[in-house]
């Protein structure tokens, strides 16, 4: 992430400029205080089941479905899917987002509300990975610049 702070995730970065943005910061964080995780997820699940799973699908296959635009999620913040997190932790209890970051959580709660936005759009797949990993590269600056400023202010 070019002079920014390391952290513990991967991303792929596309620029090397980190800038604290105070609104945008705000944004983020307000939008997970005040929108509880649980709406958040409701959201995206029926953007999943009323945009990308026909009527007549079995539930086995729905499952697929929803298991791939939770991959597609974690693809464009952790640049991994679940089982290749599996096979990188295989005596690791629990699931790649069980290992987040507090930041990571609270950038993946604003991916999930915006992809809800883009499936409803019928924006493809491929073009929403790339739209989401932008975004959670974007918000991950801003958090990590966040909690920097706090460390050198000692809080």
């Amino acid at each position: 992430l070019g002079g920014c702070p390391r952290t513990n995730f991967h991303l792929k970065a596309t620029t090397t400029s980190c800038v604290f943005n105070f609104r945008e910061t705000q944004d983020v964080v307000v939008n997970f205080l005040i929108f509880p995780f649980s709406d958040r997820l409701l959201v995206h699940t029926n953007a999943v089941k009323e945009h990308l799973i026909p009527d007549d699908l079995s539930k086995s296959k729905q499952r697929f479905v929803y298991a791939n635009e939770a991959d597609l999620l974690n693809l464009a913040l952790f640049n991994k899917t679940a089982a290749s997190w599996r096979k990188e932790h295989p005596n690791e209890k629990g699931n790649i987002r069980d290992t987040a970051t507090i930041e990571q959580l609270v950038v993946l709660s604003n991916l999930e509300s915006f992809n809800s936005e883009l499936i409803s759009e019928g924006i493809d797949s491929e073009t929403r990975l790339q739209k989401l990993n932008q975004i959670a590269i974007r918000q991950m600056r801003i958090m990590i610049e966040n909690r920097s400023l706090k460390k050198l202010e000692g809080k």
